[in-house]
């Protein structure tokens, strides 16, 4: 980006059915947590019959950490669910359903209300390695780390160090700093992390070109477009 004269704008694409995976995932992961199944994964591996008590839906919070298109798509599939969810964002944009958060005073706030926190944040000078040692350990004991946006956002060493001493229940990621992940890398066989190969939100071609073509006759017509890349924000 920095090879592109600023006169020339820069377009992301919107959405184009990622949001609908994006989701999908997310309410696996969430559902999965809340349902205890990891540890009925456990369970099974020791041939151990042991029913566990219904959890409170009421009192387990999902934090959505990123509330652009994706986010908010993800966000309301989880409180159609019965889920009470928070939003971060950069300017905490209300959101219906939603309880928002922004800024460092913010996400302090909101972490330690988070059972399972799940990021669809952008990468940015302001969110790269926005995920240490000292953000995740405000997450509650036994919370899950999802990661659906960019590996670059999480400190790996820290995110394992808090998943070995017990204080993060467990972690799904789908990014990673260096991918494909490496086939020495920690994450492939730790009992506490799942890992999927960046496909949580595919981009599926026809509704891109469709999108991409649309905005091509919008410009051609003089209309403005969504999606134009702000390069302050890097998004």
């Amino acid at each position: 980006m920095p090879a592109l004269p600023a006169s020339v704008a820069l377009v992301r694409l919107e959405d184009a059915g990622m949001a609908e995976q994006m989701a999908e995932y997310a309410a696996y992961a969430v559902l999965r947590v809340f349902r205890d199944f990891p540890a009925y994964g456990d369970d099974q591996r020791a041939a151990r019959w042991q029913p566990r008590a219904r959890r409170d839906k009421s009192v387990f919070g999902v934090g959505v950490l990123g509330m652009g298109v994706l986010g908010r798509h993800v966000a309301a599939t989880l409180r159609d669910l019965g889920f009470p969810v928070l939003g971060w964002s950069r300017d905490g944009r209300p959101t219906e359903g939603v309880t928002t958060f922004a800024g460092p005073a913010g996400l302090a706030a909101m972490l330690p209300r988070c059972r399972v926190a799940i990021v669809l944040l952008p990468r940015t000078p302001q969110t790269e390695r926005l995920f240490d040692r000292e953000t995740l350990a405000m997450l509650p004991e036994g919370a899950w780390l999802v990661n659906l946006a960019r590996g670059a956002l999480v400190v790996e060493s820290d995110l394992l160090a808090l998943l070995d001493e017990g204080h993060l229940g467990g972690a799904m990621l789908d990014v990673f700093g260096a991918e494909p992940l490496p086939a020495d890398h920690p994450f492939w066989h730790h009992p506490r992390i799942e890992i999927t190969p960046h496909v949580a939100g595919l981009t599926l071609v026809e509704p891109s070109v469709a999108q991409v073509a649309g905005k091509i006759r919008a410009l051609e017509r003089g209309l403005p477009i969504a999606g134009v890349v702000d390069r302050e924000r890097r998004y």
